[in-house]
């Protein structure tokens, strides 16, 4: 069997999870892959699951470190989600609740865009340490840091407590400590734009960050997030975005 055009994927320990179509012809998203990653060298598919036909664009996260979130649509722009155990994939809870995007901020801790008209403004967060049972915490204002279009795409919770939520033209860091009440702490925004580019990844090991653009990959010393300085820069030629796994 062969994983055809991925469209998102998940690492969990010794597996990797992918969503992709059934074939070449299909423009849905509509199976579910196992792969153990075990031996690196072999990587072994071990589980499909192929949805409904009338089931289009399975979103997939990972919460609780056990358990595999799938939302999705079907024809009739019907919503539902479906929870599996980890690694069994057994099927375990389903609901018509309607999270088009929530994703993991950590393990108990989820997250959910908020528009108004077109455009992301905030984000919603959310209790998941009962996936069964989500329930709503709070909005945070995130449009006066990030502007229209630039609305953060990745976030990275490092630390006891701190989040960086990088946009196209900037990085905001947030303590978290009091999930009910975010505290923003400074902004950091790209070097003349260059790293402005859509979805440009973000990576955080040890008071290091690293930024992706279509030139440079950069690395910068935040141990103190209001003196941020670049340590060293590599320029790069690549046509695909980077994976940082942090």
């Amino acid at each position: 069997s062969d994983v055809i055009s991925p469209s998102t994927f998940r690492v969990h320990e010794n597996y990797v999870y992918v969503m992709s179509r059934l074939n070449n012809l299909d423009v849905s998203v509509k199976r579910l892959t196992q792969i153990d990653i075990s031996d690196i060298n072999e990587p072994v598919i071990t589980e499909e699951i192929d949805f409904n036909q009338s089931e289009t664009s399975p979103f997939i996260e990972i919460f609780n470190t056990n358990q595999l979130f799938i939302y999705k649509t079907d024809s009739d722009d019907i919503h539902s989600t479906h929870i599996y155990s980890l690694p069994d994939l057994q099927l375990i809870h389903t609901s018509d609740a309607d999270y088009n995007n929530l994703s993991a901020l950590n393990d108990t801790i989820g997250y959910d865009y908020n528009y108004y008209g077109n455009s992301i403004h905030n984000l919603d967060i959310y209790d998941v340490s009962n996936i069964n049972n989500i329930t709503f915490i709070e909005e945070i204002e995130m449009y006066q840091y990030h502007g229209s279009g630039n609305m953060p795409h990745q976030f990275i919770h490092f630390g006891n407590s701190m989040l960086a939520a990088a946009g196209n033209t900037c990085i905001t860091f947030w303590d978290i400590s009091n999930m009910s009440n975010w505290q923003f702490i400074v902004q950091f925004d790209y070097e003349d734009g260059s790293n402005g580019t859509m979805d440009s990844p973000i990576g955080i090991y040890n008071n290091r960050l690293v930024t992706y653009d279509d030139l440079y990959l950069k690395l910068y010393n935040i141990e103190d997030l209001n003196n941020i300085f670049l340590i060293d820069q590599e320029q790069c030629v690549q046509t695909l975005y980077p994976t940082f796994f942090n």
